[in-house]
């Protein structure tokens, strides 16, 4: 189901949708918002614990009510770090070329204001950085598995033409591809990734945040047949890819001035 306050469509997600006219949106825009969020919490309520529920249930208000994109970033981030890890990957965050974030929480999306790449980026802690980026999703892809895959076939072209590999050589090329996908650049500009180059300890950090947070996401389907080593390759080759986009962000926007 999408919500929006700035829009008047309400549907479900791979579903068609339903459009309700400016003669009805008075009197019906606030009534379906609240059903709208009832149907989600129910859905979503055994995802959360304890005390994590109560503040779970104020963020999706939150998320689906505030008007800026900062502010349901911030509440998507508190979704993120309260759910139990077993359910965090069905919590994700979409950006495509032309479009703006949408965050999706099980079938229900909820879209953000239209002047996201305007708002200032965020500072955030490294655990809900490692979240928000694990959970990002642009052209439907994991952020960081397709990074991972044009490292591949950087060099598998490079054994191809017989060229030596140096490390910067990857850094060129994925800074060229964050140039190229301004959307990208611009999402992951607003989570922050440009505000911490040269910090060693919060890389570490992150890195360290990003590897923890992704072994649990090895439990979504078609992921149950991976071994323990290929577990550990794979969250350590995450936690590699969000600790080098803390450079590769600001060499990006750096160029592109």
């Amino acid at each position: 189901m999408s919500i929006s306050l700035s829009t008047t469509h309400i549907g479900l997600a791979g579903a068609h949708s339903r459009s309700l006219n400016d003669d009805i949106i008075d009197t019906c825009t606030q009534p379906g918002l609240k059903f709208a969020l009832r149907s989600l919490w129910e859905s979503i309520k055994d995802w959360y614990y304890g005390t994590n529920k109560s503040v779970a249930m104020n963020a999706v208000h939150t998320l689906a009510t505030a008007e800026t994109t900062r502010d349901r970033f911030e509440a998507f981030a508190t979704l993120l770090r309260c759910v139990e890890p077993q359910h965090r990957h069905r919590l994700q965050w979409h950006i495509d070329n032309g479009h703006g974030p949408r965050f999706q929480i099980g079938d229900y999306l909820f879209l953000a204001p239209r002047d996201w790449t305007s708002q200032l980026p965020m500072l955030l802690q490294a655990d809900d950085m490692a979240h928000l980026i694990l959970s990002f999703r642009h052209e439907n892809a994991p952020v960081l598995e397709t990074l991972d895959d044009q490292r591949k076939a950087f060099r598998e072209e490079a054994i191809r033409d017989k060229k030596t590999v140096e490390p910067d050589d990857y850094y060129r090329a994925h800074t060229q591809y964050l140039k190229a996908t301004p959307s990208l650049l611009s999402a992951l500009t607003l989570i922050g990734m440009n505000a911490y180059r040269g910090d060693l300890l919060f890389a570490y950090d992150l890195r360290y945040q990003v590897e923890r947070a992704w072994m649990p996401r090895m439990t979504e389907p078609g992921m149950t047949d991976m071994t323990d080593d290929d577990i550990e390759d794979g969250a350590a080759k995450a936690g590699s890819m969000a600790q080098d986009l803390l450079d590769l962000v600001p060499r990006a926007l750096e160029e592109i001035r």
